[in-house]
């Protein structure tokens, strides 16, 4: 924190440039708690866009560059790059003293900021981020409109987050930039057949993984979140009680997705015909552990789903693009063809968001989510007869290992 000891005024000069028009510099000194000097300067702008020191000063008493008045950390609004922002946002809101946010966010926060925010703003002063740029800038990315939405969106928390710390005067991102998050193309939806073919062709870990996901709607951190003890095979019920991202264990953020999850009596079959043949099944194990790593951690997803999911799909001439989501998609894909109610589909795959559903007061009661879930498991059961028995224990492949 910069203290000042006597009234200043500052200079104002031109400065020559060697490969470009001369710029109005402004200075002035700050003096440091321990009495040492600090000289600060900020180009008001080049001698192009004001011809005259006159005009300088003009622009300069716009920036509202008060040196003798301004609380600031050492730096006032006019000087604030985006990258000084970046690194005071990080130390506040993503580190270890954050006080919300989970660590999958916090990495994905990290990543925006890092590969896309951070090499294009950080020399630039937070004053001379215009909207209109920001939106050509957004335009020549070559990604998704939903990812260009979330780097929108994250630019914006970071000004938010100036706002607050009184380091900056505005945000030129809320409200100003405009960017479509509209998907470019529909996702591809399993039907149960497909479903059923893929279940058919796997080996009893990933078999159950994907019956599972298929047959509840889980996310699938959720998944690699189960323990064995959140497991009720008498009442046919999953109690959800957290997460895992990565390498990270979270707790599951809202109370809708805390929500028990019902389990139709074939998955729980599936689930205890798993167990037996499991060699971490004690309630504290993870249901779906690493056999590499001992059991100390849940299955990686992605060799998962290269190794056995995506080969399975090939191998049954499904050429849809699957990936773990997909059969989160595919659940309420095929209760809303069933012709279920939209607050059904919404309690089953227990989204928070109103805008989701139709009136976030309609509840759906319990014994309808349950039956909305086993018609969903009967279908792709049904299916899957039509290729033989595949979850007789008897039957089962030895639980494959990432």
């Amino acid at each position: 924190m910069f203290t000042r000891t006597k009234h200043q005024k500052g200079s104002l000069t031109r400065e020559k440039r060697q490969r470009q028009a001369d710029v109005w510099v402004y200075r002035w000194r700050e003096v440091d708690q321990d009495r040492s000097v600090k000289r600060r300067k900020v180009i008001v702008g080049t001698v192009e866009q004001y011809r005259t020191q006159s005009l300088a000063k003009n622009a300069l008493a716009a920036l509202k560059l008060d040196v003798n008045q301004h609380p600031s950390e050492g730096a006032h609004p006019a000087l604030i790059t985006v990258g000084q922002l970046v690194e005071h946002y990080k130390k506040n809101e993503l580190g270890e003293k954050r006080k919300s946010k989970a660590q999958s966010t916090v990495d994905v926060y990290h990543y925006y900021l890092r590969s896309w925010i951070a090499p294009r703003w950080n020399q630039t002063r937070v004053i001379d981020v215009k909207p209109i740029e920001v939106e050509n800038w957004l335009g020549t990315l070559d990604v998704a409109d939903g990812t260009k939405a979330k780097i929108r969106n994250v630019m914006s928390t970071l000004f938010q987050h100036g706002l607050r710390h009184q380091f900056i005067e505005r945000n030129p991102i809320k409200g100003l930039v405009r960017q479509s998050a509209k998907r470019q193309k529909d996702p591809d939806i399993l039907t149960a057949e497909e479903i059923a073919a893929i279940l058919k062709r796997l080996p009893l870990l990933a078999k159950t993984m994907v019956f599972l996901a298929a047959g509840t709607g889980l996310r699938f951190s959720e998944i690699r979140g189960l323990q064995w003890q959140d497991v009720d095979f008498d009442l046919g019920v999953l109690n959800l009680r957290r997460g895992v991202v990565n390498k990270h264990t979270t707790e599951l953020k809202t109370k809708a997705s805390r929500k028990p999850v019902p389990l139709h009596p074939s998955l729980v079959e599936a689930l205890r015909t798993y167990r037996e043949q499991s060699a971490f099944n004690q309630p504290s194990d993870w249901v779906f552990a690493s056999v590499k790593r001992k059991g100390k951690v849940p299955v990686w997803p992605s060799c998962i789903m290269s190794d056995y999911i995506q080969p399975a799909a090939r191998e049954a001439k499904i050429t849809k693009h699957i990936h773990w989501h997909g059969f989160r998609h595919a659940y309420g894909t095929l209760m809303k063809a069933n012709g279920e109610d939209v607050k059904v589909v919404q309690d089953s795959l227990r989204h928070a968001s109103p805008q989701i559903t139709l009136d976030v007061y309609v509840q759906a009661i319990p014994s309808a989510v349950r039956s909305a879930h086993g018609r969903v498991v009967e279908q792709i059961t049904a299916e899957l007869s039509s290729f033989g028995p595949t979850l007789d224990p008897s039957s089962a492949v030895a639980a494959v290992s990432d």
